[in-house]
């Protein structure tokens, strides 16, 4: 950032300087974390209960306020139309990037492994463990589409093969 801002008469620095020393709006609260969407539109993250949106060009376009924190994960869709947190009260919440909430719905989750509690598959809907059975397929409005109920033990984690095609749960049993 240092050399960003002050690339001096090097000439690939200074037009390196020129595309990327982005002044970003501040968020209103210190952040958490912070990704790039999947395909590159938005620079989005969290801190305390406040869900951050920015665009490319540092333009902060939403703030969405959640009632369950502290976020322990957060995904947004790979069209970026969708973004959902996982808080540690263990719920689950999709909004549209406008800042709709579309749904909520209480989820399982093991502390160690915080990172596969939730996809979004390429049909726009969620996979997720929830309580009581593997996992599920919801859709957009949260009505659960598909139950998944394999292990005798309690579910630990899931993805979702890169093709799409396939979803993995992993559990003790």
């Amino acid at each position: 950032n240092n050399i960003l801002k002050s690339p001096g008469a090097d000439s690939l620095m200074f037009s390196t300087a020129i595309h990327y020393n982005i002044e970003f709006d501040p968020a209103p609260v210190n952040i958490q974390f912070i990704t790039c969407s999947k395909d590159n539109k938005y620079i989005f993250g969290y801190g305390d209960s406040l869900i951050f949106i920015w665009n490319i060009r540092g333009r902060l376009e939403n703030i969405i306020r959640t009632n369950h924190f502290p976020i322990i994960d957060i995904k947004m869709f790979e069209n970026s139309k969708l973004i959902g947190a996982v808080s540690s009260d263990s719920i689950l919440t999709i909004w549209n990037t406008n800042g709709k909430k579309q749904f909520s719905v209480k989820v399982q989750f093991n502390n160690n492994n915080t990172k596969q509690i939730f996809k979004f598959t390429r049909e726009n809907n969620v996979v997720s463990l929830l309580d009581g059975s593997d996992a599920v397929i919801l859709n957009q409005e949260g009505k659960i589409l598909q139950t998944f109920k394999r292990h005798t033990g309690r579910v630990n984690a899931l993805d979702i093969s890169s093709d799409n095609n396939f979803i993995a749960t992993a559990s003790s049993d």
